[in-house]
């Protein structure tokens, strides 16, 4: 993770760590929209020039935090060596639209020409900021797809490097010349521009260089977690079914089943959800794919955390769906739909795409309610599908690796720890192929180090289908998941 570390919490300690000043190398133009009034954004590098005239009527408005462009666009002079472009950024309505673009790179911008915005430049190399630092944005080598990195709202800040210089002007919330494909409401706090390619270190700055200038503005405007005035701990479950939870809510005891909770959040999501707000969780109503009769680990995390408060509450990132598997779909016994592969076509409804979504918006709507959220862990709770077919469990391996690794890339949580979960039916219904998904899963952990903790499922009680744990089961893997990372 670039930037500071995910535990820093407390003004005070921003005040002695933050770095505020931006790497001037190669600076050319270097914008913060804070005037206030008037029509020009003035170059702060004092030496370019390359002052910003607002458009006559692209409805934009002074802001506390800078300026706000609703259904228009901020458009450059002509700069000629640009190389990085970057942006202080907060989208506020709809998933598509156009973030900065005109003729530099072939009058694409950072987004693709497909519908919506839909792809990112294959040439380009996308860093977004956000949150506990930079990662590289998510991109499909292939195709671009993966848009939605930038458009899941919250403040955040966008590095787009192109392959080689170019010369042009610039628009900022849309795309130079019409209306189409604009975001409908963009606020902006800084851009700058670049003659050569920044490094991690230079990204790392200008990260704290935009937090500060939002802290030093004013107002609930955040964009790291660390800045916020509210601290919870929170935890990623990812996986199948028995993430999702089939435990009865009924075979709680009857204290636990009445329970209510206000220090315990959920994001849960099914493929493609438009869920992306936390809400209190809500026993038997918002937190199982399964149904409303259905619990997962998260309720006994919250009976936990509502038993033993640590004065910090409890924020679950959930995306679990039954039945799915580790193995690709062109794996003849996986069905379209049904992949957590990484390399899964979107188009096939993969798992990891609708995982990562999920995780963008956790990261946004925590920020914009101004709650850093301490990243404590992943749960992974996958294979009982892949243990199903010697073809899936062959598998199972190089895929769970390849996700880690993605995973790693694109949130920047290289350091958060793992918790993996051993699969165990009881009995397998292929021993062979259970015994592979089992020593595949003890690989991945081993490979990890002591970031990774192996918690094996067998031992804990299921139910007549030998595959999802009962209401105590639950509760006992639960409660060891919890206490690793607590």
């Amino acid at each position: 993770m670039l930037g500071l570390d995910v535990s820093v919490t407390g003004l005070a300690t921003l005040a002695r760590q933050l770095s505020v000043a931006l790497p001037v190398t190669g600076l050319l133009s270097d914008w913060r929209f804070e005037e206030g009034s008037g029509d020009i954004v003035a170059d702060q590098t004092g030496n370019h020039g390359i002052d910003l005239t607002l458009a006559a009527n692209p409805n934009t408005a002074w802001q506390s935090h800078g300026l706000s462009a609703n259904n228009g666009a901020v458009q450059t002079p002509v700069i000629a060596g640009v190389r990085t472009i970057a942006m202080l950024y907060r989208t506020n309505t709809g998933t598509g639209g156009f973030h900065h673009s005109g003729p530099i790179a072939t009058n694409k911008g950072i987004l693709g020409s497909a519908a919506n915005g839909a792809t990112l430049q294959l040439t380009d190399t996308i860093h977004i900021a956000k949150g506990s630092g930079v990662a590289k944005a998510y991109r499909r080598d292939d195709t671009g797809s993966g848009a939605f990195t930038l458009n899941t709202g919250g403040w955040q800040v966008v590095f787009r490097e192109l392959a080689t210089s170019a010369a042009g002007y610039l628009t900022f919330g849309g795309r130079g010349g019409t209306t189409t494909n604009r975001n409908a409401s963009f606020d902006l706090g800084w851009a700058g521009v670049y003659d050569r390619a920044l490094d991690d270190s230079d990204r790392s700055s200008i990260f704290n260089f935009c937090r500060s200038l939002l802290r030093a503005r004013g107002g609930d405007n955040y964009v790291a977690f660390a800045d916020c005035p509210t601290q919870a701990d929170a935890l990623i479950l990812w996986g199948q079914s028995n993430a999702d939870g089939r435990a009865l809510i009924a075979d709680l005891s009857a204290p636990d089943q009445v329970r209510t909770y206000s220090e315990a959040f959920i994001l849960q999501n099914e493929f493609l959800s438009t869920t992306t707000s936390f809400a209190a969780l809500d026993l038997g109503g918002n937190h199982c794919d399964g149904g409303a009769s259905y619990f997962g680990p998260e309720v006994i995390w919250a009976n936990l955390r509502q038993d033993s408060p640590t004065g910090r509450d409890l924020y679950v990132e959930k995306t679990a769906r039954g039945s799915a598997f580790m193995a690709p779909s062109s794996d003849a016994n996986v069905a379209t739909g049904a992949s957590w592969s990484e390399g899964e076509l979107e188009t096939n409804a993969g798992w990891w795409r609708s995982a990562l979504k999920n995780h963008y918006a956790a990261i946004s709507d925590a920020l914009e309610a101004g709650i850093g959220l301490n990243w404590r862990g992943v749960v992974w709770w996958q294979g009982e599908q892949d243990a199903l077919y010697t073809s899936t469990a062959d598998a199972h391996l190089a895929e769970l690796t390849a996700l880690i690794a993605s995973f790693d890339v694109h949130t920047g949580f290289e350091s958060v720890p793992w918790v993996i979960v051993q699969t165990k039916q009881t009995p397998p219904p292929d021993a062979a192929a259970e015994a592979t998904v089992r020593a595949a899963q003890a690989s991945v952990a081993e490979a990890m180090g002591a970031r990774a903790t192996l918690v094996d499922a067998g031992g804990y009680p299921v139910g007549g289908d030998g595959v999802h744990l009962t209401a105590t089961g639950m509760a006992g893997i639960a409660g060891s998941l919890y206490a690793t990372f607590f």
